[in-house]
């Protein structure tokens, strides 16, 4: 008995070592002091509202896409394919989005990437994918050898957890049967109050609701829906049932 006990405790702590080692190791850090805390004198966290050169250029629910008037086409002499385009998560800076295109292109920002935060975690040898994970910001790169294509991106690590926790709180089915609710609060707040700067009023709605929601949300939003539809006219037929 006690050796069968002492075989699973050390079954247990093989598993816990692999398990902890997976997500210690499975990420490379950036090198010492290398962690970005925003992006071109914008810090994580800033507020939408605060920066007056930005343009919209899409979304979709609580996340917003903006590029900057005369940004610089350019990161240490590396070409890019667009200006970068910066992410901004329910009003605060927490994402930039930086792209090449061509294979030259891509080798300068890989040796840049690599100069600055260090070679990064490479999964698979075979694929040019690799990430980096800091306490301040998070990162990754990668190549796309059909487009030519290389995209680099910075994220705030504490917003894309803040992120990540709001869309399992507000990405399930019951969430989603109050969703209807939302749109026509949402409806009358952009009509009366408009803050979607440069979006359609429908486009508004549509981001605002249906397009944050993960399939259970958007399931439970059609549910809510058709709850609205069909039970306001049976209340009646219920009502003179119970008066008779």
């Amino acid at each position: 008995m006690d050796i069968k006990m002492k075989g699973i405790r050390i079954f247990l702590a093989v598993i816990y070592i692999l398990l902890v080692s997976n997500f210690a190791f499975g990420i490379a850090d950036f090198n010492s002091g290398s962690e970005l805390h925003g992006f071109r004198g914008i810090k994580w966290g800033t507020d939408i509202k605060t920066l007056y050169d930005m343009r919209y250029n899409g979304g979709d629910g609580e996340i917003r896409i903006y590029g900057r008037a005369n940004d610089i086409m350019s990161i240490d002499g590396v070409e890019l394919e667009k200006i970068p385009l910066y992410k901004f998560w329910k009003g605060k800076f927490y994402e930039v989005v930086i792209m090449t295109a061509g294979y030259a292109n891509w080798v300068s920002l890989k040796e840049s990437v690599f100069g600055h935060f260090g070679e990064g975690h490479q999964e698979d040898k075979s694929i040019e994918e690799y990430l980096w994970l800091g306490k301040i910001s998070e990162a990754s790169l990668e190549y796309d050898e059909a487009t030519e294509k290389g995209i680099f991106v910075i994220t705030s690590t504490e917003i894309n957890k803040q992120e990540e926790s709001y869309e399992k709180q507000n990405g399930n089915f019951f969430s989603g049967l109050f969703g209807p609710i939302i749109f026509v609060f949402n409806a009358a707040k952009i009509l009366f109050a408009p803050t979607y700067v440069g979006s359609s009023l429908i486009d508004s709605l549509v981001e605002s609701t249906w397009g944050r929601g993960t399939f259970s949300y958007k399931l439970g939003f059609v549910c809510g829906v058709l709850l609205i539809l069909f039970i306001p006219p049976i209340i009646p037929v219920f009502l003179r049932k119970s008066n008779k």
